[in-house]
């Protein structure tokens, strides 16, 4: 027998401005907006679903501009234009405030949400948002910068397979596609989007103690121990940043532990959800 959010899950394409987005919709209840992040669509499949099987949550994932079945990405594009689809799928779909979700890439997108349209986030969780503002950033550009340089050499996809060698491991295929298959294909097909779109449209992001004051809901900070440096410092100065939020480390996990450790950061969200309902 399936669980209730299978029977409940609905696909939808959701008008933005100047196309469509395809979106999937899991669960009853409260509504929480799953931001997918660059690299893998499916990335935080494994977890959208957890918190969808608790049966308390309508759970939104998409597909971004250049992703899938949604429409084209104009070459150029912004964090706050990735950020102003999310408020238009909240908004046609007529949900009010959600609970929003990111992870790395997608972290960037949920942080400008929260400042650019307070009304519609109601709790906010980032996994390891992106160094682009801490004391380090310059050295997080300098590597992005070798990446574009070795797409231009090697090709998009190549240079990803390398990426995913150095990060989960030279079985990083099979491990992947265990977790969710299709991911291999996804992140093939979607390699330009990440090199085109994602590197430049994050590194021309800016963000700093001003624009995090101006996010006004509760906010969950998650990091793992093992996921270096870098990501320590962005969840670190977030987290001062914003006096209020909580932090929560999960012991052993890396940066991508929405796809690997996803019981443990969904036992985290499911907590802090729980604590600040949509009333």
């Amino acid at each position: 027998m399936g669980t209730r959010s299978e029977h409940t899950s609905e696909h939808r394409r959701v008008c933005i401005q100047g196309g469509e987005l395809d979106t999937l919709l899991t669960g009853e209840g409260e509504p929480v907006l799953v931001i997918p992040t660059a690299v893998n669509p499916y990335e935080l499949a494994p977890l959208a679903r957890l918190l969808a099987d608790t049966e308390r949550y309508r759970v939104v994932q998409y597909r971004r501009r250049g992703s899938g079945g949604s429409s084209h990405v104009q070459l150029g594009g912004t964090i706050a234009e990735e950020a102003a689809d999310a408020a238009a799928i909240l908004r046609e779909l007529g949900m009010g405030r959600a609970h929003v979700v990111g992870a790395s890439y997608s972290s960037a997108i949920a942080l400008e949400l929260a400042e650019a349209r307070p009304d519609l986030v109601h709790t906010l969780t980032v996994y390891e948002p992106p160094p682009t503002y801490t004391p380090n950033a310059a050295e997080f550009r300098s590597r992005n910068a070798d990446l574009l340089e070795q797409e231009q050499a090697i090709g998009a996809v190549e240079t990803l397979h390398a990426f995913e060698r150095a990060l989960d491991g030279p079985e990083w295929r099979t491990e992947i596609e265990r977790l969710v298959p299709g991911s291999v294909a996804a992140i093939d097909a979607e390699a330009d989007l990440f090199f085109a779109h994602d590197i430049p449209a994050l590194l021309a992001w800016e963000f700093d103690a001003d624009r995090a004051g101006r996010i006004p809901c509760p906010v969950l900070c998650l990091r793992g121990t093992t996921s270096g440096p870098w990501f320590q410092q962005s969840t670190g100065l977030l987290a001062q940043w914003l006096p209020e939020a909580r932090t929560v480390v999960i012991e052993g996990a890396d940066h991508s532990a929405c796809l690997n450790r996803a019981a443990d950061v969904a036992a985290a969200i499911l907590d802090f959800m729980t604590e600040h309902p949509i009333g």
